[in-house]
């Protein structure tokens, strides 16, 4: 999922001119806070998984409801301290929420461009893949707010995303590394 999510938000970023390799580095540790919770919070992380079920509320909501925090908050904490760029770690910080006021006040996230770029990779890699969160329908990729907040940006090149297509690249990539 989250090779997925490099490539989709390496391609966003490009786009609509995000720094160079950032996003691509946000979409690989977007999610590394779920590692961590699932390593020193398994009782919890267990539940976590039951209550999005049972309710149907989207992951990170049953994180921060049953742990008190949620994956994008530790992720965050975990970029920070290795040292991974601001713009980097406040993408991860937001990814499920790029159109908050601190996220769109704080000028690191240029607006909140990496971390709508990071959102809307997130979206749509998820449309593909279905994972351990909650059975809550997805919405369009076109429909997500960031989605139509990205739009504000000028572009820089052109997109084309085509999400099978990359899903391909992603299997293609991971078969090759197993082999070796």
């Amino acid at each position: 999922h989250s090779l997925l999510v490099a490539r989709l938000a390496d391609q966003l970023g490009d786009a609509f001119g995000a720094h160079p390799g950032h996003a691509h580095l946000a979409g690989l540790f977007h999610d590394v806070g779920k590692i961590f919770l699932q390593q020193y919070f398994a009782v919890e992380f267990d539940a976590v998984l039951a209550h999005a079920r049972a309710t149907g509320v989207p992951w990170h909501q049953a994180e921060a409801e049953v742990i008190g925090l949620d994956h994008a908050q530790a992720g965050a904490a975990i970029a920070h301290t290795l040292g991974v760029a601001l713009p980097v770690v406040l993408a991860i910080r937001y990814h499920h929420d790029p159109l908050h006021p601190d996220c769109l006040a704080d000028p690191a996230t240029g607006g909140g461009l990496l971390p709508a770029c990071l959102s809307v990779a997130n979206a749509g890699a998820k449309q593909l893949v279905a994972g351990i969160e909650s059975g809550a329908p997805l919405p369009a990729m076109a429909d997500l707010p960031e989605f139509h907040h990205l739009c504000q940006f000028e572009r820089q090149q052109s997109l084309n995303l085509h999400l099978q297509n990359e899903l391909q690249l992603v299997d293609d990539e991971l078969e090759v590394f197993l082999q070796q």
